[in-house]
This record gives C-alpha cells, sequence and structure tokens, in this order.
C-alpha cells in the first residue's frame, strides 16, 4: 500500500542521492519545469517516467511511486549510495570561485562524496599537461582559492579561460608549470601575481578511450 506520495519520495531520493533537480532533469531528459511539477506535487508522473527517474535514483520504482517497499531491491544496511551527476564544464572564465552555467557542457556522474557545489568537471584543452593530461580528458575540480606548493589546480590569468597547471611558489613567486617540457613555466612576480586566480584543485583525472 502507498504510505507517501510520490513528490515526496522524489524529494528524499534526491537529497539521499546528493542530485539537484537540474542535474535529475540532465540525465533523463526531462525539462526542469516537469521535474518542479514532479516535486510540487502538482503533476505525478506516468509509470515509465517514474522507472525511468528510479533507474536514475538508484532506487525501486515502486519505492519511489510511494509504496511501502524497501527504498532498494534486495536492500541493506550495508549497500552502497551510487554516484549523483556533476557539471561538466568547457571553460571556467566566470567570477571567483563560480561556476559559469552558460558553460556547462555535460553532466557525468561521480562519487556520492563529490556530488554538492564545491566540485565540477573540467574539459582539457590543449597539449600542456600531456602525458598525464591529454586534450578532451576530464578533470575533477574541487572549488577552492588557495593551493599547496606542487598541487595541480585550475587557474585563470586575466581573461583567459581555465588553466590546467602544476603550482609552484616561492618568496614573492609564483609558476604556473606544465608537464609538457615543450611549454615553459608561466612565472608571476610582484605585483603581477594579482593576475592569477586560483579556481580550484584537480582531484583525479578522466580519459575516455
Amino acid at each position: 500500500m502507498k504510505n507517501e506520495s510520490f513528490a515526496a519520495r522524489l524529494r528524499e531520493a534526491l537529497e539521499w542521492r546528493s542530485m539537484k533537480p537540474a542535474h535529475l532533469s540532465a540525465a533523463c531528459g526531462i525539462n526542469k519545469s516537469t521535474i518542479s511539477q514532479y516535486l510540487s506535487g502538482r503533476y505525478e508522473a506516468k509509470h515509465e517516467r517514474i522507472i525511468e527517474l528510479a533507474q536514475i535514483l538508484g532506487c525501486d520504482p515502486m519505492w519511489l511511486a510511494g509504496y511501502d517497499v524497501p527504498k532498494l531491491a534486495g536492500e541493506n544496511s550495508d549497500a552502497r549510495c551510487p554516484a549523483g551527476c556533476i557539471p561538466v564544464l568547457g571553460s571556467v572564465s566566470a567570477g571567483p570561485g563560480v561556476i559559469a552555467q552558460e558553460q556547462i557542457v555535460d553532466y557525468m556522474q561521480a562519487d556520492r562524496r563529490f556530488c554538492d557545489d564545491e566540485h565540477f568537471y573540467l574539459i582539457v584543452s590543449g597539449d600542456s599537461m600531456s602525458p598525464a593530461l591529454n586534450s578532451g580528458d576530464k578533470v575533477l575540480v574541487h572549488i577552492q582559492d588557495t593551493l599547496e606548493d606542487g598541487q595541480t589546480g585550475v587557474f585563470i590569468v586575466g581573461g583567459e579561460d581555465g588553466l590546467v597547471k602544476k603550482y609552484e611558489t616561492g618568496e614573492n613567486r609564483i609558476a604556473l608549470v606544465s608537464f609538457n617540457p615543450f611549454w615553459p613555466p608561466r612565472v608571476f612576480t610582484g605585483q603581477d601575481i594579482d593576475q592569477v586566480r586560483i579556481v580550484g584543485r584537480v582531484v583525479r583525472s578522466i580519459r575516455d578511450w
């Protein structure tokens, strides 16, 4: 029997998966206004849609529909929460620490601990970080405005799009270092240091074969 509404279960599932309605919309192809209607209770999804949404959210369709069944089929206390989705950016040339919504080109799954407003994927452009990072690779970035010496991060210099470089610092000096030896380090001293803004730290990379 039903003991909760579809709207309540959908809200619970989104919170459980740390997924925003916009991410769900992008993942399933249902427009954002329809998702909003689902969440408000104005409209309940048809059975086929509920199955589709349940597959994306990783829950039992009957549970999502509001029935008194386990959230996961064969649910147990050790069940691992699967990944949600985070934005993939083509560039990051927005404001300080801001994801430029117009630059979102896709959404990708990630471990649940990364599904928040503090992480995004960035598509690498160019060969300056080869062979570790090739053009087209995606890097997972944690938004932060400081880095430790030797960490790899994303930077904006002047009006340029996001640059992926190794960060090296010294007395009144910072250098953005490429892995590719054909690209010399970009060194900034004195007042020129103010041109460099740290967007975030690279957490991991993904390469499609």
